[in-house]
């Protein structure tokens, strides 16, 4: 573990085919992975059933993370886990099953591991399906976060509507939890690194949300999902010779 933050975009599932165990006609296992926060993957059955990712003949996959958004594990006490293969027959463990402890996004990194086949695997009644997962290995922004960064669960974007009498008393009030917003900056990250990994990240943020674990040191379990919500990324541009620096704003859910 460390305090850089983690981002994970790069998601092994949407790179080959994905074959589900069991799912329903209205919810099959292409929507675990489309980056869309309001469609899942629904067992047509309870109990265990699997995802499994084939990267394809004479090609492999790499994966030191696992994220999901969107589940009933912690109100069922059901079990999420994660394996690989290299034939497709033999399957070990890279994830032990685990069961949430609460609905908040689930980021868990361990060690890489590169190989044909990864399943994943959910054992829950009644099911309940999986929201959104991701599978691959993280991004470390480079430098990372400086002084002035609002971590996720300090940007909460909550809205407070006061009723009111005729004479202006407090008769009531609504509260709607609208998720978190805020800015995602980086500052003075190395050239290169930039054009290698920063680049590539960016051209998925201007289309998809992605998963953030923004100090897995102290808070491994606050993680968020977000999106960018500026119709254009702005320009990142150099702050120092061979430092790049740029952010955004965005909206998500912890």
């Amino acid at each position: 573990m460390n305090n850089l933050p983690l981002v994970l975009y790069n998601n092994i599932l949407r790179s080959g085919t994905v074959t589900a165990s069991s799912q329903t006609v209205s919810e099959p296992a292409v929507y675990v992975s489309d980056w869309h926060v309001s469609t899942r993957w629904l067992p047509a059955v309870d109990g265990v059933s699997t995802l499994t990712f084939d990267s394809g003949v004479g090609n492999t996959a790499t994966a030191n993370a696992f994220a999901l958004y969107r589940h009933t594990l912690h109100v069922t006490g059901g079990t999420v886990a994660v394996e690989w293969s290299d034939d497709g027959v033999a399957w070990f463990d890279l994830l032990l099953p685990f069961t949430p402890v609460s609905a908040r996004v689930v980021f868990i990194t361990f060690a890489g591991k590169t190989a044909r086949y990864f399943r994943i695997s959910v054992d829950e009644t009644p099911a309940g399906g999986l929201g959104l997962v991701a599978l691959g290995e993280t991004l470390e922004i480079d430098n990372g976060f400086r002084i002035g960064y609002s971590a996720p669960h300090f940007s909460r974007n909550v809205r407070t509507k006061v009723q009111q009498s005729e004479t202006g008393l407090w008769i009531g009030s609504s509260t709607i939890d609208k998720g978190i917003t805020g800015v995602f900056r980086i500052h003075d990250v190395d050239e290169f690194w930039a054009y290698d990994f920063l680049l590539p990240f960016i051209e998925h943020a201007e289309r998809f949300p992605f998963f953030m674990l923004w100090n897995e040191l102290d808070y491994p379990d606050r993680a968020a999902i977000i999106r960018s919500v500026e119709k254009r990324i702005p320009p990142f541009s150099y702050s120092h010779y061979g430092r790049i620096s740029g952010g955004f704003k965005y909206n998500g859910w912890e």
